[in-house]
């Protein structure tokens, strides 16, 4: 099976900016260290396959998803890998204390 690598982002361009290739898609890690994406194309099964995993083991770590849309906005929050999106962005949950 082959797996995206995931990239580091440039320093300059957030995970709502970012340019992606045509027909990828991308999934957007943050966490202290910084972003990684991890990119699929969804006609390539491998890939769909390896970001689905790749967010359902965030989503078991306690990681919350939100698609973003052609504006780069991040206002709807999902609970299932959806490889038809073109982005989504994966964060830790905020506590408070």
């Amino acid at each position: 099976m082959t797996a995206t690598v995931p990239e580091k982002k440039e320093s300059w361009r957030s995970a709502e900016e970012a340019v992606l290739e045509d027909g990828k898609s991308g999934l957007f890690v943050l966490d202290g260290s910084g972003d990684s994406r991890f990119m699929w194309s969804k006609d390539n099964p491998d890939e769909v396959s390896a970001a689905k995993s790749t967010f359902q083991r965030l989503k078991e770590k306690g990681y919350d998803a939100f698609k973003v849309d052609a504006s780069g906005n991040k206002h709807e929050k999902i609970s299932e890998f959806d490889p038809t999106l073109e982005k989504i962005i994966m964060a830790p949950r905020m506590v408070g204390g």
